[in-house]
């Protein structure tokens, strides 16, 4: 069966022969949803209460394969449960991340798919081989199949996953019409099931405090926790990238006039992790997430008129306002004392300690400009982490892999941009396109001081909802 695609360069009309996902899903489509959504569901707290186990993660990945060998034509369904995957907390002990073992089989499967990406993204991904290669003079070990099997598993997770594998995996939501299913995917199977796991690990889950500094009184945003055996990391510098995430992919659904339960389900989302960025005290992720939002309402101002505008601005800022009151004074005063470190006092505060580390990266990259394999830290003798995303991927896979990653962010910031500024007139594509907006505006501004990679889980979820609204917002039918 054929169906219809949108090329996003140049708008035209493309011929697919692929299973057609134009029309509403169908019975089939509708059980494989709600068979996949339990299924996602149960691996991802079986795993947690598992932990460390190399067993099930070797099972998981036969349930993947086993998965994409029956149903990998049904799209919807097959990217939602990859998309569920993604929140999985344990991605730091798998043998490789369960939600990219999909985009693998896939391509095994029907390598065709492969050229269906977009086109500007093949030189990246050349660049991305070619410079990983470079790095390999300065990884290579005595235990060479060791040293090899280790950083081929990181470029394969952390350049070629964001480069690749992910739009792999998501370009065929740019087949579908059904821009509803689009909202559904992006509220219950990326913001509901991360922002749930994250609630039960701060409630239920056990303290265990990851930093001895004690000029701090409160342990708030030094803390992780123990859920089951798996831990789930609050660290303020690492969870503040994707409560930021989520808080801006909950106001675009918010602010678009969709079905009122889904506005209702991710209010509640928005004032959850508002809660907890709030509690970890991430000065930077906060930063982030205010140029996230703006971006949104700029986006939205130019869609509806000026009255709707200012009912969701005053909306989202009396409900963040009443979250700050409605918190503890503990926690408030722990948030104006980090803000007064970070911000006020020169000596301690972010004006130095930043632009130390960067500088030490940037000496580092002078002495290793071909990159020195994957790495989340300079220096020979003084380890330290730098802190930007950026200086991360050009000190790990060398200027090239610096570029390559600034390409990727700042070519999928414009291209949200420039799609905010077309006439949608589909509230529900409406809502995906600011979602990515938003969530792509908090992966640009944080990487620039905080590092997304320190946490696989957080790091592939954010990328996983850049890529999806990437390609779910390339169709909108309702301007056809």
């Amino acid at each position: 069966m054929n169906f219809v695609d949108m090329n996003s360069s140049n708008s035209s009309y493309v011929q697919y022969r692929y299973r057609k996902t134009n029309e509403p899903e169908t019975k089939t489509d509708g059980i494989l949803i709600v068979f996949f959504s339990f299924l996602g569901m149960a691996i991802i707290f079986t795993s947690i209460f598992i932990g460390d186990s190399r067993v099930f993660s070797a099972l998981a990945i036969f349930i993947s394969f086993f998965v994409t060998v029956l149903w990998g034509n049904y799209q919807i369904s097959w990217i939602f449960l990859a998309s569920i995957l993604a929140a999985s907390p344990t991605h730091k002990i798998d043998i490789f991340p369960i939600n990219l073992t999909f985009a693998i089989w896939i391509i095994m499967f029907n390598m065709r798919y492969v050229l269906d990406l977009p086109k500007w993204v093949y030189l990246p991904i050349l660049f991305g081989i070619v410079a990983f290669i470079f790095t390999s003079i300065n990884w290579f070990s005595a235990d060479l199949a060791k040293s090899i099997l280790v950083q081929i598993r990181y470029m394969l997770i952390y350049l070629m996953g964001p480069l690749f594998l992910l739009p792999i995996i998501y370009f065929r939501m740019g087949k579908s019409r059904d821009n509803v299913v689009k909202l559904k995917g992006l509220l219950f199977y990326f913001i509901i099931p991360s922002t749930l796991i994250l609630c039960i690990a701060y409630w239920f889950g056990t303290p265990i405090k990851m930093s001895k500094d004690i000029d701090l009184q409160l342990p708030y945003g030094l803390m992780s926790y123990k859920l089951g055996n798996t831990v789930v990391n609050f660290n303020r510098t690492t969870v503040g990238f994707i409560l930021s995430a989520f808080m801006c992919a909950s106001t675009a659904v918010i602010v678009s006039p969709v079905k009122i339960f889904y506005r209702l389900l991710a209010t509640l989302c928005l004032i959850l992790n508002s809660t907890l960025l709030l509690i970890t005290g991430s000065v930077g992720s906060t930063i982030a997430c205010l140029f996230g939002l703006a971006a949104i309402f700029y986006a939205q101002f130019r869609k509806i008129n000026l009255l709707r505008f200012l009912i969701s601005i005053m909306g989202i800022v009396f409900l963040l306002f009443l979250i700050w009151i409605l918190s503890p004074v503990s926690v408030r005063n722990y948030a104006e004392r980090r803000y007064q470190e970070r911000v006020e006092y020169k000596e301690k505060g972010m004006n130095l300690d930043r632009f130390m580390l960067w500088e030490r990266a940037i000496h580092y990259l002078y002495e290793h400009p071909e990159g020195v394999g994957w790495t989340l830290t300079v220096g020979d003798r003084i380890k330290s982490n730098p802190h930007n995303d950026y200086l991360v991927y050009a000190v790990s896979y060398g200027i090239i892999g610096g570029i390559i990653y600034g390409y990727l962010v700042l070519r999928l910031l414009i291209y949200f941009f420039r799609k905010s500024k077309t006439i949608i007139k589909d509230p529900y594509a409406m809502a995906v396109t600011l979602a990515g907006l938003g969530v792509v505006v908090v992966a640009f501004v944080n990487s620039m001081t905080d590092h997304m990679v320190a946490s696989l889980w957080y790091f592939h979820v954010i990328w996983s909802i850049i890529w999806y609204s990437y390609f779910s917002s390339q169709t909108d039918y309702s301007n056809s």
